[in-house]
C-alpha cells in the first residue's frame, strides 16, 4: 500500500515536471523566433528619399567585378548608366537576383554608396576598399536614425556630423572579397 501511494505521488510530480518543461521550451521557442525575427528585421539599413549628394565622383575601375561575401551571396559591379554610376547585381543562393543602380559620394574624408532599386528611396553604405585591392569593407548607416530630410545638403550635413558615433553604422559589417 505505501509503495502505491509513493508511486501515485511519484507519477503526479513527474506529470507535473513534463508539463512544466513542454511551456518552458514552447516560451523558448516563441522567444527564440521573435529575436531572430528580431535581428533580421534590425539589419535594415537607413533610407531616405534623397541621396547624399549629385553624382560627382567617376567610377573606380577597381570596384568593377565579382564580389563574394562570406554567407556566398555574389555582387556583379558593372559600369552603370554614365561615367558615374555602377550598375550591382546581387546573386544569392535560392534567390532571384536583386540589380541596385549606385554612385559614390564623399562624405569628409570617406566614401560613401547611395545605392537605390530605382524605388526613389536611398540606402547608404560606408565603402572602404583595401590597398591590394582585394577586399572591400561595407558598414550600412542604421535604420535607427529616425530624422528625415528634405534636401541632400542637409543629408550631407547630418552625415558629416554624426558619422563618427556609435551609433551611426549598424554593428555588422559586409566583407566582400574580389573573385578571379
Amino acid at each position: 500500500m505505501q509503495f502505491n501511494k509513493h508511486g501515485l505521488l511519484m507519477k503526479r510530480i513527474v506529470g507535473f515536471v513534463i508539463k512544466t518543461l513542454f511551456a518552458t521550451m514552447n516560451k523558448l521557442k516563441t522567444i527564440s523566433a521573435l529575436i531572430l525575427i528580431s535581428i533580421m528585421l534590425g539589419g535594415c539599413p537607413y533610407e531616405s528619399a534623397v541621396p547624399i549628394d549629385e553624382q560627382s565622383i567617376k567610377i573606380n575601375p577597381m570596384l568593377l567585378g565579382t564580389w563574394q561575401s562570406e554567407k556566398s551571396e555574389k555582387y556583379i559591379v558593372t559600369k552603370g548608366s554614365n561615367d558615374y554610376t555602377y550598375t550591382i547585381e546581387e546573386i544569392a543562393e535560392d534567390k532571384k537576383p536583386v540589380t541596385y543602380s549606385a554612385y559614390l559620394s564623399l562624405v569628409g574624408s570617406d566614401y560613401f554608396l547611395n545605392i537605390t532599386t530605382g524605388q526613389s528611396k536611398f540606402m547608404f553604405y560606408k565603402i572602404v576598399l583595401d590597398k591590394m585591392n582585394k577586399s572591400i569593407q561595407l558598414s550600412s548607416v542604421t535604420e535607427n536614425i529616425d530624422e528625415t530630410f528634405k534636401t541632400s545638403k542637409e543629408l550631407k550635413a547630418y552625415f558629416i556630423k554624426h558619422k563618427e558615433l556609435s551609433f551611426f553604422f549598424e554593428k555588422e559589417e559586409i566583407e566582400l572579397t574580389k573573385q578571379k
